[in-house]
């Protein structure tokens, strides 16, 4: 088999690891030749560019001899790994996969048109995975360890991303990646038969009315497609306030502050009950909310011309009793 067509489609473990090994090799000897912190104030495409060309000159100097086309694909892979996700690049970019699985280092799963399917791609190892992990909670400051196994961040383009490790995860690190898809009207949903006028107006109103409103459901029901098209019914004039686990809102307004949690840190679960709330997914102006994943009862009020809401565990325990909006 050829350097091209096993880095491209690596479907057997013996040259997976071979090419793994080799990618890994000119990564080093490319790190050791510049210095990414320096190059952080430069565009994504022209640190993507200088990288290419050191990498060239490295190759060209001490490498194998590659035909072009094996040149390109390594050039790619090694950049790759040094800027982005590595494997996960290419399917980053393929705008028909809306959700990719990894499974562990030898299990690559994407969704595409509602059907998933295992790809013939790989890590290279254990750690190639974790360490592509830790560049991804990195880059919105979170952290995961052991103390720390489950953890929802997001990529700067906006993809979801859970990423669960052991000891939570039996079989090594599971990394999920959500891709949204655009923001849609409410004349939209309707033509694809997610609603209808009856259910519109209803929806209508209870914004105007600036009722409180609790949109839920499972995984890839729709929650944020919908929460997104009932925020365009909010009158521009109103100031929005979005609190989320992870940035995932697209708000239409001009009027909107984005405020995203963090994590909790051992100091502050000791001294502050408040700590240990999960910050619920809302929308400030008429009050929407996506989730209640609290996991107390509490107080909470959106802004100063809504009412205080309360949310509660769900289902209610005997020890925990609804409380009533004032």
């Amino acid at each position: 088999m050829s350097l091209r067509s096993r880095l491209s489609t690596p479907d057997e473990s013996g040259p997976a690891r071979e090419d793994g090994h080799l990618v890994a090799v000119y990564r080093a000897k490319l790190l050791e030749e510049i210095d990414l912190a320096e190059m952080s104030s430069l565009a994504a495409a022209e640190r993507r560019v200088r990288l290419e060309r050191v990498l060239g000159h490295i190759i060209s100097r001490e490498g194998p001899v590659l035909s072009s086309a094996e040149r390109s694909q390594l050039i790619r892979r090694v950049v790759d790994e040094a800027l982005g996700l590595g494997v996960l690049e290419p399917l980053l970019a393929d705008a028909s996969i809306t959700e990719i699985m990894v499974n562990g280092p030898d299990s690559i799963f994407v969704e595409r048109a509602g059907r998933v399917e295992q790809l013939p791609l790989r890590f290279a190892s254990h750690d190639q995975l974790m360490q592509t992990i830790e560049r991804i909670v990195s880059t919105v400051n979170r952290r995961v360890d052991e103390s720390n196994p489950m953890v929802d961040a997001r990529l700067p383009t906006g993809e979801r991303v859970n990423v669960i490790i052991p000891p939570l995860a039996l079989t090594g690190p599971t990394l999920t990646i959500r891709r949204f898809p655009r923001a849609y009207t409410l004349p939209e949903l309707i033509g694809l038969g997610s609603l209808d006028e009856q259910m519109l107006m209803l929806l209508a109103a209870f914004v105007r009315a600036r009722f409180n409103v609790i949109v839920s459901g499972g995984t890839g029901s729709g929650k944020t497609t919908l929460l997104n098209a009932l925020s365009g019914l909010i009158p521009s004039r109103e100031r929005i306030i979005t609190i989320e686990d992870s940035a995932e809102l697209q708000l239409q307004q001009e009027h909107v502050i984005r405020l995203e949690s963090r994590p909790r840190t051992s100091r502050a679960r000791a001294t502050s009950p408040s700590a240990t709330w999960s910050a619920t997914p809302s929308v400030c102006g008429p009050t929407a909310s996506s989730s209640a994943r609290s996991a107390a009862a509490r107080p909470s009020t959106c802004s100063r011309r809504c009412r205080p809401v309360t949310t509660v565990p769900w289902p209610p325990s005997t020890r925990t009793r609804p409380r009533t909006p004032s």
